[in-house]
């Protein structure tokens, strides 16, 4: 019997809910480390394709091969800038993706909330301290503007009153065996 290799999960995250036509974004296609994330309308360009492994939690960036950092190091910080960054398996380089009733996803819970079996939100959050990956809102008008930068941010709990997502959806891309990112 042949044992069939684990689905490597090849993503967008688009922003859920007031802004969902808002996608995880380098910002500029920036190929240098530190570039920082926003959220970007929808242009199908490799700076919003990312890879998930859930073993080390990295997520990698399918336009450089760095990955989502918290910028300085940063894991507890709220507000601090969320970037790509070479790998080294730091705590600040470390992320879930999970429902948003609070367990931890299982690749197979990705794929079916990816192909709308799910039926609910995800959130990114930093193994290190749990702070959620997401944009502030607008106070007035409730959306988000396109360039909006990505930070850590908290769950629950008081920003000054400012209003922000911290919702994402999984869209998967259809990824051949062969492909790679790097």
């Amino acid at each position: 019997m042949e044992i069939a290799a684990p689905v490597r999960l090849i993503f967008v995250l688009r922003g859920a809910a007031c802004c969902s036509g808002l996608y995880l974004d380098v910002s500029g296609q920036r190929m240098r480390r530190g570039a920082g994330l926003v959220a970007w309308p929808k242009t199908r360009g490799y700076n919003q394709i990312w890879r998930h492994d859930p073993i080390s939690g990295t997520i990698q960036s399918r336009l450089n091969g760095l990955v989502v950092d918290i910028e300085g190091g940063a894991v507890e910080a709220i507000g601090a800038r969320v970037i790509t960054w070479t790998a080294t398996g730091r705590r600040n380089q470390q992320f879930d993706l999970a429902p948003c009733s609070g367990h931890t996803a299982t690749e197979e819970d990705l794929l079916a909330e990816a192909s709308g079996l799910g039926g609910g939100s995800m959130r990114l959050t930093a193994r290190g301290s749990g702070l959620a990956v997401g944009v502030e809102l607008d106070g007035e008008t409730g959306g988000v503007e396109p360039g909006a930068r990505v930070l850590t941010l908290p769950i629950e709990g008081d920003l000054s009153g400012k209003p922000r997502l911290l919702r994402w959806r999984v869209v998967p891309l259809r990824a051949k065996s062969t492909d790679v990112l790097a």
